[in-house]
């Protein structure tokens, strides 16, 4: 028969373990985990824009930056261009149009040469878009689907067509 003195060490010792475990397992999902988890900054220049004809001719430089502290295979990655009939300063507020719906809609694959992203290492690409006068604002809208499931970045941003060069950077939301 087992004493009491017994069964309570043997408790003990059941509860000092249930600590441990679970002390490992919320050190490793809230601290070792984050420190792995990949991150990435995805950037859009506009580097010219230039009248020809009737169209307008857009040059883009797109970088993505991997700000993580672990590499990143790449699956897929591209760009949607939509064209705004009007500038807001909430891109967040704009919702996404679906390309099969939006016939005005264009993807274009970009980083094409490229496949693994190291800690510090940036793919950059140029892109030229040939966009109509009549349109004045483009939503751009860049995604990075990576290699293992839930690796998905993308950023959006409202880029006035008709003014000169300029610029949008935006660190990727995942989802």
């Amino acid at each position: 028969m087992i004493s009491t003195s017994e069964l309570s060490a043997v408790s003990s010792v059941l509860i000092s373990l249930a600590v441990i475990i679970g002390g490992g397992w919320t050190l490793y999902k809230f601290g070792i985990q984050r420190i792995r988890e990949s991150f990435i900054s995805l950037e859009l220049d506009v580097v010219d824009s230039r009248l020809h004809g009737q169209h307008r001719n857009l040059i883009l430089k797109l970088k993505a930056v991997n700000i993580g502290k672990t590499g990143i295979g790449k699956k897929l990655t591209w760009i949607e261009v939509f064209p705004l009939p009007c500038p807001t300063a909430d891109v967040e507020a704009i919702q996404s149009p679906q390309l099969p719906k939006d016939a005005r809609g264009r993807r274009f694959a970009i980083f094409d040469r490229n496949s693994y992203l190291e800690p510090g290492e940036e793919f950059a690409d140029m892109l030229l878009l040939e966009i109509p006068i009549d349109i004045s604002y483009l939503l751009i809208r860049l995604v990075f689907s990576g290699q293992k499931r839930g690796q998905t970045w993308h950023a959006r941003h409202v880029v006035p067509v008709a003014s000169g060069a300029s610029s949008a950077h935006q660190h990727g939301g995942r989802g």
